[in-house]
């Protein structure tokens, strides 16, 4: 059960009782949300004027700090629409430092391997699919192609990467609904190939991550 981009109350109680982050923690490793957050998102959550979508609301029910500009100026993040032109057009974070598509996919390669497990949200893809036209959808689809090449490029195979997404809305610009269509995913890395044959549907990733980590299954 679930509507709009917030988990409702019984999905909430679930993420609360545990989630990968979690365990990861439990288990004695280290996890982190890569994508950053700004000041203004952090007072709306304290205020109650906002509520915790899943992946945030998973990272800080596990104990797991979300990041924030300071994270983004001194390289410890990458923002969602990769190269931070976004915190100073939209945002008005002036100072934030600019990258390029292929230093955005090197970044978020570097730093999610500092970690046992990292995760970083690229939701623009989702907003491109609800609005905008076919010609805006490509071009998005074109950055992401740029962003990943580079993040494969540079990924240490000691780790497995995983590049999927929750549903398909960017292929379908006759309406403005999620799609049950299958999505592109991406499995590189370590014992890779071993884990590609148990991929069939969503709710296998959390099974191939444990997998991976060593976790209780």
């Amino acid at each position: 059960e679930h509507y709009g981009p917030k988990p409702n109350p019984a999905v909430a109680d679930i993420i609360r009782q545990g989630t990968l982050f979690s365990e990861v923690i439990a288990a004695g490793g280290t996890a982190a949300l890569l994508s950053p957050y700004p000041q203004a998102y952090f007072d709306a959550i304290q205020s109650g004027k906002r509520l915790y979508s899943a992946v945030p609301l998973a990272a800080n029910s596990a104990g797991i700090p979300l990041m924030g500009a300071n994270e983004l100026r001194n390289g410890r993040a990458v923002s969602p629409g990769f190269t931070g032109q976004g915190w100073r057009d939209m945002l008005g974070y002036t100072d934030i430092p600019l990258i390029t598509l292929p230093e955005a996919g090197q970044k978020i390669a570097a730093i999610a391997q500092q970690y046992t497990f990292s995760f970083f949200e690229h939701w623009p893809s989702d907003r491109s699919g609800h609005r905008g036209t076919l010609a805006n959808a490509a071009r998005h689809l074109e950055m992401l192609d740029t962003v990943i090449g580079a993040l494969l490029t540079h990924w240490d195979n000691r780790g497995l990467l995983i590049i999927t997404s929750d549903h398909g809305n960017i292929e379908a610009k006759n309406h403005r609904q999620h799609t049950t269509n299958p999505v592109p995913t991406i499995l590189a890395g370590a014992n890779a190939a071993q884990y590609i044959h148990q991929l069939h549907n969503l709710t296998d990733i959390a099974k191939i991550v444990r997998q991976a980590l060593q976790l209780p299954t």
